[in-house]
């Protein structure tokens, strides 16, 4: 958790935020570093404690689902744990497998040579000297006095570990933006959407048992990481046959949605911001465009007091 300005509303009277971009980017990839190590450290803690010895990283999460501003940043994000993952491990394999082609990329010491290395991934390298203090590094190298969150700017970094975990996103995160690739940022929800997604594409069967590593983030700002363990049990009738059944239709309401032009659509976010925060006012639009259970604002009265009404089911 930080006091930062990325993201807020300091005029009410406003129908929108105050957004610093570049700063919002670099807030969510700082909070992600921060968070996976903390979840790292706490899941590998209770690891010992039942006699497993061994590092946590992607390979242990079937799923991993995050906040969803937008979609390319949920790649670059997986990434990121790719990233975090290839630090900690002593001794990764850069010859073959998921870490292929990355030791331009390792911690170096003194005795390191540069022969055959671009100007450009020297760079990214002398980025990567040093991990945050939080993350375990191995003892045979000598860190410099430059962060993890220097990477940040990194094109060569970003490149890299997005090619190298290409196969890992289509796998376990590029499932849940079925809904953020078509319904855009949803805030507050984004990141129960993308686990919304996962139940509507894959059955009980195939979700039982399975890992799902979640992170959640809010500007100014708060996050964290969590994992979700899916039941095993996923018989017809089980508790998570009912919950994956329940979001069976998912494509087929998205499908329903009425379209509308460009021009209509900024005529609607023209009335909105004319109508933002009016009293005594009955707000327009038709009701028959609302989904089945909808709630929506009836009535809002003199003295700022609302009105709400449900669509039938």
């Amino acid at each position: 958790m930080e006091h930062v300005y990325d993201f807020y509303k300091p005029d009410l009277a406003s129908e929108y935020p105050m957004v610093d971009g570049p700063l919002s980017i670099t807030c969510y990839f700082r909070a992600l570093d921060r968070c996976y190590a903390t979840y790292r450290k706490k899941i590998e803690s209770q690891w010992q404690k039942a006699g497993i010895n061994k590092r946590c990283t992607l390979e242990d999460f079937q799923f991993m689902i995050f906040h969803t501003p937008f979609c390319k940043l949920v790649q670059k994000s997986l990434a990121r744990v790719l990233l975090n993952d290839f630090l900690a491990c002593p001794n990764p394999d850069t010859e073959s497998g998921l870490y292929k082609g990355l030791q331009e990329f390792r911690l170096v010491d003194e005795h390191d040579q540069w022969t055959g290395v671009s100007t450009a991934q020297q760079d990214a390298t002398v980025f990567l000297l040093t991990y945050l203090a939080s993350h375990t590094v191995a003892d045979n190298v000598h860190p410099s006095n430059v962060k993890l969150e220097d990477t940040y700017s990194s094109k060569e970094v970003d490149k890299a570990f997005q090619k190298a975990s290409k196969e890992l996103f289509s796998q376990k995160t590029q499932p849940s933006l079925f809904l953020s690739a078509r319904n855009g940022n949803m805030y507050t929800p984004s990141v129960y959407g993308c686990l919304t997604s996962l139940l509507a594409q894959y059955s009980a069967q195939q979700l039982a048992g399975s890992r799902i590593g979640v992170f959640s983030y809010g500007s100014g700002l708060a996050a964290s990481l969590f994992s979700l363990k899916v039941t095993q049990n996923s018989a017809p009738g089980s508790p998570l046959e009912k919950l994956v059944s329940s979001c069976s239709d998912l494509a087929a309401r998205l499908d329903s949605r009425k379209c509308i032009s460009p021009e209509k659509f900024t005529e609607m976010m023209k009335l909105r911001e004319e109508t933002h925060n009016l009293v005594d006012h009955t707000p327009h639009g038709s009701k028959d465009d609302l989904f089945p259970g909808t709630w929506y604002v009836e009535r809002v009265d003199e003295k700022n007091r609302r009105k709400y009404a449900r669509r039938p089911l």
